[in-house]
Formats: C-alpha cells, structure tokens, sequence
C-alpha cells in the first residue's frame, strides 16, 4: 500500500493544454509585420538610390538659344549645345562703319556650367539665355588688334576715332552677357 500512495505522488500533475493556435497566430502576425518593415525599408531605400544615382535632368520644353534641351541630361545637353549652336556674330560700329567679329575673337565664350544650371532651373516650356564668360587678356589682344583697322588718325579737317580698349574691357568685365545680347 505505501508503495502505491508513494507512485502516485510521483506522478506530475497533468499539464494544462497548450494553445498552439494562438501562438502560431502571433508568431505568423509578428514575422509579417516584421517582413513589412524590411521590406518597406528596403524601398525607401532603394529609392533613395535610384534618385541619387539617376543623373539630373533638364525640364521637357526647355531650350538654349532655339536649341531644344528638355528632358536630357547635363552632359547631353551640353553636347547637343556645343553641335548646335550656330555661330554667333557680334557687330562693331562706330557711326560710320561696322565690323562683324566673333564672340571668341574678343575671349567671349559660353560659360557651360552656368548656363546649364539656369536651364535646370528652368520652369518647363521657357527659353534660357546662355551665360557668357570672358577672358580679359584675349578680349584685350582682340580688341587691340581690332583698332588697328578701327581707330582713324585726325587730319585737318577730319575728326578722328579711336577705340577705348579699357572702356571696352570694363563693360565686359562688368556685364559681358548684358554686352553680347546687345550684339
């Protein structure tokens, strides 16, 4: 008899049932929010890099001196205006006479990075103005050589003309893109 009570105070107490369904439920619920998250992370975060790696591009419509640049990138842009833009012509006069030079004879050139932010810039549908640059020392061997045809002795009788190279110089200095959009 004592053998017997002594078995069955061996015995474990029977366990309660386990709720296996409401601890699949809340691991499935917990590893599908946590999935959502990754994923979710991982598109904010590839979209991140998609913008950073996408080059820039220059709003649909717009153009540089009739050339059209909507839509592309920088470095198409700058190529199609370097192809195209036809060769500009600047007209020297003093009263009585005219010369036709070119902007490069005078160290007038396009300032490219300037020119391609104004397009950037640009609302869709409009026109950018190129932006100039000049380099004073070529623009001062221009503009001397120019005179050479330029500048008139005075006679008896006769007034004389002469081109005032610093004047020049400083107006180009000051304004160049204001100075080459008055031709």
């Amino acid at each position: 008899m004592s053998t017997q009570y002594y078995e069955k105070s061996r015995q474990t107490p029977p366990r309660p049932p386990k709720n296996e369904s409401n601890n699949r439920t809340l691991w499935l619920i917990g590893g599908g929010v946590a999935a959502a998250v990754v994923v979710f992370v991982m598109l904010v975060f590839g979209l991140l890099l998609l913008i950073a790696v996408l080059p820039d591009r220059i709003p649909s419509g717009v153009s540089i001196a009739g050339i059209d640049v909507g839509g592309k990138t920088i470095n198409d842009a700058t190529a199609a205006l370097s192809q195209n833009l036809p060769a500009q012509m600047l007209l020297l006069t003093d009263d009585a006479r005219n010369w036709t030079i070119s902007p490069a004879d005078i160290g007038i050139s396009i300032n490219v990075p300037t020119t391609m932010q104004s397009a950037q810039d640009a609302a869709p549908n409009s026109s950018v103005t190129p932006a100039y640059q000049v380099d004073l020392t070529a623009a001062q061997q221009g503009f001397v050589a120019l005179s050479e045809q330029i500048n008139v002795d005075a006679v008896p009788g006769q007034d004389g003309r002469s081109m005032d190279v610093p004047v020049m110089l400083d107006r180009l200095r000051v304004d160049v893109t204001g100075e080459v959009a008055d031709g």
